[in-house]
């Protein structure tokens, strides 16, 4: 078994999924300007970032061959919208559950 083939595959699973919204809090932190923000603002900008993130994520396994193309790009422009907009959205539901505060 190639460790580093495991390791690499599982990092752009986990930062397609639940860890888009773990690197989104992270980014929030660590640039000073989205410190700044308002509580509704860095939300918003969390989703986005999660969204982002995710989606690299998710082409990095493309790209590596680990995840099946969603079809031919000039042909199927709708399936890859789709594709990462379910990923993205997936993100964000996922870092809103893994950050929800008991009530």
């Amino acid at each position: 078994m190639d460790i580093q083939y495991s390791l690499l595959k599982d990092a752009l699973v986990f930062v397609s999924t639940a860890g888009a919204g773990v690197v989104a809090y992270w980014l929030m932190e660590q640039l000073p300007a989205l410190e700044e923000l308002m509580p509704m603002w860095k939300r918003y900008t969390a989703f986005v970032l999660a969204f982002i993130v995710a989606c690299a994520g998710y082409a990095g396994l493309m790209v590596m061959q680990y995840v099946a193309l969603p079809g031919v790009w000039p042909t199927d422009w709708r399936l890859w919208v789709e594709t990462f907009f379910a990923v993205g959205a997936g993100a964000i539901l996922a870092s809103q559950v893994v950050h929800a505060k008991d009530l």
